[in-house]
């Protein structure tokens, strides 16, 4: 997810929540089904999985860059160690009951516990970069990019929005996206699509569409924006024989974050109706986990031979929807409570940067 993966409604303890829109949680239903579909239909729809994961890491960084503005805005300052503790609450819980599954399920068939080890300490990413095997819990790779954008991200945050933030974040964005493609033809896949130093593009587009929305949230800001990512994202789909999957990243971003400022300038229209759609805000209610835990059902299936899309499916979303219902949700619950009491409480502090 990636926060795409994860709900990011609490706000910080010393302002209200941010209103949801439901219509960025459809989008969200939308990206998990995406990358579900590509793993158990058929390879040839990998590309629509790259497009999934996509979707989720622009969302992450519009959702969490707004969240850090709003505190910054409200406070001063950003509350680095409240930052961190939410992230914490929101994203362990069910990450530990799905290795836990993991690590119950390679004692009983004596494998290695190797990648429940570099799944726990977020390293995923960079472990497939450099070719290891990390069986079915190769996914927890976007969830290693996104952990690590929450570490620096709110440490960086502060000097970007000194001078031209827009400019700036879009610019590192298409670094990124050009060391992707540069890499991608020079070296074995892998190395340019799990990198964190190439996949940071799409969310780093988030980022900048949140700083343009919060800064100026007119029509030619935002075709500012919309022009210069067009122009510079858009050159990493240019070399000849890049894989497919890889290709799309750049506009997928593009279009996400166009499709985000849209949703968010109203809440009607055809795309604010279907991503409204009951089932599909509620998938994306669910999304964090139905991504952590299709691979196993998915392994379930092929060792038992159920039918493969069906047992997915259904599994998946059963396990989700307790994941989310007894625990994920309650958390949330809970967080939210005491932050409005402390709220409440404790006056906000000005200063800090």
């Amino acid at each position: 997810m990636n926060a795409g993966l994860l709900d990011v409604a609490v706000g910080p303890s010393s302002m209200a929540p941010p209103r949801r829109n439901p219509a960025l949680d459809g989008l969200r239903g939308l990206a998990v089904l995406l990358v579900i579909l590509s793993h158990t239909v058929d390879p040839n729809f990998e590309p629509m999985g790259a497009i999934g994961v996509t979707i989720f890491f622009v969302l992450s960084g519009y959702l969490i860059t707004t969240l850090l503005l709003e505190e910054r805005g409200a406070t001063g300052r950003i509350d680095r160690r409240r930052f961190y503790s939410r992230r914490a609450w929101r994203l362990l819980p069910a990450l530990a009951i799905l290795l836990s599954a993991e690590v119950a399920w390679r004692l009983a068939a004596g494998v290695t516990l190797s990648p429940v080890a570099i799944a726990a300490s977020y390293g995923t990413n960079i472990a497939m970069a450099m070719g290891v095997d990390v069986s079915t819990l190769g996914h927890t790779w976007s969830l290693s990019l996104e952990e690590q954008f929450y570490l620096l991200w709110p440490l960086a945050l502060p000097f970007v929005m000194r001078r031209n933030p827009v400019a700036t974040i879009v610019f590192a964005a298409a670094v990124s996206g050009l060391a992707r493609v540069a890499i991608s033809v020079l070296a074995p896949w892998p190395v340019s699509f799990f990198s964190p130093a190439t996949r940071a593009d799409a969310i780093l587009v988030g980022c900048a569409l949140a700083v343009a929305l919060r800064q100026e949230p007119r029509p030619s800001r935002l075709g500012l924006f919309a022009g210069l990512a067009a122009t510079l994202l858009t050159l990493s789909c240019l070399t000849v024989g890049v894989p497919a999957a890889i290709a799309l990243i750049a506009p997928a971003s593009l279009a996400t974050a166009l499709l985000i400022a849209r949703l968010t300038a109203t809440s009607g229209g055809v795309f604010g109706t279907v991503l409204g759609w009951s089932p599909l805000r509620y998938t994306g209610r669910i999304s964090y986990g139905l991504y952590l835990w299709h691979p196993l059902m998915l392994s379930m299936a092929h060792v038992h031979r159920f039918p493969v899309v069906v047992f997915t499916l259904v599994s998946t979303f059963a396990v989700a929807s307790i994941s989310w219902h007894a625990v994920e949700h309650p958390i949330l619950r809970l967080r939210l409570h005491q932050g409005r009491r402390m709220a409440r409480t404790v006056p906000a502090t000005a200063g800090g940067p």
